[in-house]
């Protein structure tokens, strides 16, 4: 790494095949608080030094009233009631690859699950509720409004499809399977589907749920590995500040009309760098053999793929999308010079129906990439997925027993048109880390701080909805006299994450310590 400068870069995209990338149903992001670009910023900064703003913040407990998903119901202040709905994929296995008594094959079935829990210590916990004896209603509609008539209800069907027999049924869940073939029969064509179900209790309740959507067949064939029917488009830009990453993103289309398994590793996506256009040449520096910045005085670390098979199915005509989110001083560590560079990814996908299995490496060149030397100190202020976090920090003094706090605040603001949600855990929505120097705070991956607190969280994340340029102020207040004498007096720079879904790292300003 030269320096603390980090990059400039040229956008490069490239398209392989014909046809239009879809909607991506999925993204790896080992970096979730890389800034996002494209949305509504225009709202006016928010300078949090304004006193009238920090001595009318909200206790950490006191945050608004959580606001379900779709999939999610109140039932009571802190009790919640999750409806899942899922399409188990057509299969067929070797007999000797199942115990014995096992089937061997099935085609897809739609399984919906309903459990009750209990969030008030911030933990899901089960709550006993009782169900009705037909606890589920299930409807299918052909499209996402829901509107008119369902193209099926168990309501309308025979017996053993209005209300099939559960797999698991007591206080606070119960689990059901309906099998495709039959919901579709011979009138409903394969597709998408868009799900709503009514979730009855024993007292007579009933919870609507309009959420998931599936493609569904009654082919009894398990999903295809014909990597032909597979189209791919790819980008790779520099985004983001604090730090600046190399982002490439690959689409997977499925150009066939039948659903396609893509079957990965962790580390399926891979991104070489060349220094000219013949890509034929030894590349200068491959994401595989990438580690984090090693630093002197310092243990060790290491990235490491993990050995699980992981599984994704794609609809005819949607596609499914591979993201590798690299921070630029990973890449340029102390040999690469800045400069013009040529990128090609590298995605490889199994194929289990071989024995041994088989791996594919496709290799899709991008286009160019320049990256050119400028500052990138860790932003006060970030916007992502259109929340746009902006954190400070100040001294609050006490008196002579109670002494002085520091107070770190971190206001998130919807800045987009529409609401958008995020999940928070409510006892410690933000984390601070205490620094000596902006190089300490900025670095990534980020140096042990002198002081952070040390307390455990639990990792239960409350949702809530922002409306349209509607805030939330989130806290955290440290007793001065919880800082340690080794940490000593002088100026400290603080980081602050808030550790919800999505999660940002934004620099919390200066707190010097007398």
């Amino acid at each position: 790494m030269r320096g603390s400068k980090l990059l400039r870069v040229a956008l490069a995209t490239t398209c392989i095949g014909v046809g239009t990338l879809g909607a991506a149903v999925f993204e790896d992001n080992p970096f979730p608080h890389v800034a996002s670009t494209g949305v509504n910023d225009s709202l006016p900064l928010v300078d949090l030094r304004d006193l009238r703003i920090l001595d009318t913040v909200r206790l950490p407990g006191d945050l608004p009233p959580e606001r379900p998903d779709s999939n999610v119901i109140l039932l009571g202040r802190d009790t919640i009631v999750v409806n899942t709905i899922s399409a188990r994929q057509a299969y067929s296995v070797r007999p000797s690859e199942v115990p014995p008594g096992y089937p061997t094959a099935s085609a897809m079935v739609l399984d919906v699950g309903v459990s009750v829990h209990d969030t008030t210590q911030g933990l899901l916990h089960s709550f006993p509720v009782r169900f009705s004896d037909c606890p589920v209603e299930l409807r299918l509609y052909r499209n996402s409004s829901r509107t008119g008539r369902p193209a099926w209800s168990s309501s309308t069907a025979p017996d053993s499809l209005a209300c099939p027999r559960p797999l698991r049924n007591d206080e606070g869940a119960v689990n059901l399977s309906w099998p495709v073939q039959r919901l579709l029969a011979d009138s409903l064509p394969a597709g998408r589907y868009f799900f709503s179900t009514s979730v009855r209790l024993a007292d007579g309740r009933a919870l609507r749920y309009s959420q998931n959507s599936a493609y569904l067949t009654a082919d009894p064939a398990p999903p295809s590995h014909d990597r032909s029917a597979l189209q791919y488009h790819a980008s790779s830009e520099v985004s983001g500040h604090g730090p600046r990453t190399l982002r490439t993103r690959v689409g997977v289309v499925n150009a066939s009309r039948r659903l396609v398994a893509l079957e990965y590793g962790s580390c399926a996506l891979n991104v070489r760098l060349f220094k000219s256009s013949d890509t034929s040449s030894r590349a200068v520096w491959r994401s595989e053999s990438r580690q984090p910045r090693q630093r002197p005085h310092v243990a060790p670390v290491w990235y490491a793929c993990t050995t699980e098979l992981r599984t994704r199915t794609v609809a005819p005509g949607d596609s499914d999308v591979f993201v590798l989110t690299i921070p630029i001083s990973e890449i340029l560590a102390d040999s690469l010079p800045f400069g013009r560079y040529w990128v090609v990814a590298d995605l490889a996908l199994d194929n289990v129906e071989i024995r041994p299995f088989q791996t594919y490496h496709t290799a899709i060149p991008i286009g160019v990439v320049v990256f050119g030397a400028e500052p990138d100190p860790m932003p006060q202020s970030r916007t992502i997925n259109g929340l746009r976090y902006t954190a400070s920090s100040r001294i609050i003094h006490g008196d002579a027993q109670n002494g002085d706090t520091v107070r770190t605040l971190v206001l998130v603001t919807n800045t987009r048109e529409v609401p958008v949600s995020l999940g928070i855990p409510r006892e410690c929505p933000v984390i601070v880390s205490w620094y000596r120097s902006t190089a300490d705070r900025d670095s990534l991956p980020s140096l042990e701080p002198l002081w952070r607190e040390g307390k455990g969280c639990p990792w239960h994340y409350r949702n809530f909805v922002l409306a349209p340029r509607q805030s939330v102020t989130l806290h955290s207040d440290k007793p001065m006299r919880e800082i340690p004498a080794s940490a000593g007096t002088g100026r400290y720079y603080l980081l602050a994450w808030t550790t919800g879904i999505p999660s940002a790292m934004v620099s919390a300003g200066v707190i010097d310590v007398p």
